[in-house]
């Protein structure tokens, strides 16, 4: 598919690795990153998250362009999203987890990692919590890359791009667990139920747990910020 190609060049998310140091040494190096893209371990349809690092990172040097990741407080921001699928499916990510196109993920530049953020897509009002564990996306001023299912629910795979809103929500837990929050989260504007309640009624993924349950009996961990937004009206 052209747009999973054009995204995986354009995002260079997994090839970030190599940024951690972890690239192996018989890697091919993309003469345009000058980085490599990591080994695949793993080719399950379904990876759990977590089971990697917490880390920001040294600003470091891609085509040309230098990124500073920092700590952060709070972070709101307006660009371009692209998205990134099986061709980095299964293979590790610049904080060492696994990537899952399958589940909520992103890569992005600078933010630290894992960290959560609500990204929402200008278009039609569609967000989702996503588990930023990755670097990238390192071309045409690209804001985020986000996996394959994050950009089917904010309904841009087929165009490859949009314009979407990031709003930084706080740290990931390292070790995951965190599939029920970020089910939970999602938000479809104008197209009935959404968060929880859709989740707990449409959700036919084999692949994701229901959120339902958990997110009415948990007060703690990541499912407090989904409760904290759902009381705000966010």
């Amino acid at each position: 598919m052209w747009v999973t190609r054009y995204s995986s060049f354009a995002a260079a998310g997994a090839l970030a690795l190599a940024l951690a140091a972890c690239s192996s040494s018989n890697s091919r190096i993309d003469p345009k990153y000058g980085v490599a893209a990591s080994p695949r371990v793993s080719k399950a349809a379904y990876i759990p998250s977590g089971g990697g690092r917490y880390q920001v990172g040294k600003p470091y040097k891609i085509a040309g362009k230098w990124y500073k990741p920092k700590e952060v407080t709070r972070y709101e921001k307006t660009g371009i999203a692209s998205w990134y699928g099986d061709a980095f499916h299964g293979r590790k990510t610049a904080n060492g987890e696994i990537y899952n196109m399958n589940a909520f993920s992103a890569a992005h530049p600078t933010l630290p990692l894992p960290s959560y953020v609500r990204v929402t897509n200008l278009a039609n009002g569609n967000s989702v919590v996503v588990r930023v564990n990755d670097r990238g996306p390192f071309a045409h001023n690209r804001l985020i890359d986000l996996s394959k299912r994050a950009a089917g629910v904010l309904d841009f795979r087929r165009q490859g791009v949009a314009k979407v809103h990031v709003s930084y929500l706080g740290r990931a837990p390292v070790d995951g667990g965190d599939a029920k929050f970020l089910e939970a989260s999602v938000q479809f504007k104008g197209r009935g139920p959404g968060g929880i309640q859709r989740i707990a009624s449409d959700s036919s993924d084999e692949n994701m747990p229901l959120a339902y349950g958990a997110a009415q009996q948990t007060n703690s961990g990541p499912f407090s910020i989904l409760k904290n937004l759902t009381a705000s009206g966010e």
